[in-house]
């Protein structure tokens, strides 16, 4: 999204329940829970307008992402984070009503439950409708632990037979724009019609890269992990910007650079670029 999802390892059990809810189950350290922690993200917003892929306008900013608290709820475990926003530049001169960060939510709130995690949009209570949703299975999560190649969650084909928001674990180490020294999974979904979404995500990190791209009138978001600070401790990280896979060949003419192949290789040019499309795309 930009959802600014952070995925987090389940950590508690769940109090005794207003409702039949099962009890939150353990999963492995995925990610600490601890407030305090915290991530900083360096953002990246390219729209294309009239100009298309070739002369988009761009934004970039930063956000710190920090725990501030944790408690257990009948539906499991509630996770509190503060946004802070900072170092906003707009090098292509967007007016401000176009200021993409007036659009990132301040506060962040997630549900741990059942090994799963859920973005629940800034609310600190779960409603009825809501509430109601999980018990039915209708409650489409961001994360499902623990990952594995081919694993897949989201997918409630009862409220939304077009499978939006299904996310796939497609490869583990598959490209360069992970850890260098650890696991990365790369994870794919699609976000409604043309908005296709990548998450490289490293087990006791979290979110490393996020890139979320309109394939058709050209727009994207993207987000990098700049630096993590896990008990105390604080990692930088010096990640190279990944490349996504071009939908069709037109991409290809201006944007052969902005692409790459699944494996994360370069192209050497627009031909290149279109031949890969014509072999495993369209």
């Amino acid at each position: 999204m930009s959802r600014c999802v952070i995925a987090l390892v389940l950590a508690a059990a769940v109090v005794a329940a207003r409702l039949p809810i099962s009890a939150q189950s353990v999963s492995p350290p995925w990610y600490p829970t601890q407030p305090g922690t915290r991530w900083i993200y360096q953002h990246e917003s390219r729209d294309g307008g009239n100009r298309g892929i070739a002369h988009p306008a761009i934004e970039r900013w930063k956000t710190a992402e920090t725990i501030s608290s944790t408690r257990a709820i009948p539906e499991g475990t509630l996770v509190l984070i503060r946004v802070d926003v900072f170092n906003h530049v707009r090098p292509t001169g967007q007016l401000t009503a176009m200021d993409r960060t007036t659009q990132v939510p301040r506060e962040q709130s997630l549900l741990l439950r059942n090994d799963c995690l859920y973005d629940l949009q800034g609310d600190h209570e779960i409603g009825l409708p809501y509430r109601e949703a999980l018990l039915r299975g209708h409650a489409a999560p961001e994360f499902c632990f623990p990952m594995t190649v081919g694993a897949t969650w989201g997918r409630v084909p009862e409220t939304d037979p077009a499978e939006n928001d299904v996310w796939y674990v497609k490869a583990l180490n598959g490209d360069p724009f992970g850890l260098e020294h650890g696991q990365t999974f790369h994870l794919f979904a699609h976000e409604g019609s043309g908005t296709l979404a990548d998450v490289w995500f490293g087990p006791g990190v979290g979110v490393l890269q996020e890139v979320v791209e309109h394939h058709g009138t050209y727009w994207e978001d993207r987000r990098q992990l700049l630096s993590a600070t896990i008990d105390g401790t604080m990692q930088t990280y010096h990640l190279h910007p990944a490349l996504i896979v071009p939908r069709n060949q037109s991409e290809c003419v201006y944007g052969w650079k902005h692409f790459g192949r699944a494996n994360g290789t370069a192209f050497s040019g627009a031909a290149s670029c279109a031949a890969y499309v014509a072999r495993t795309v369209e």
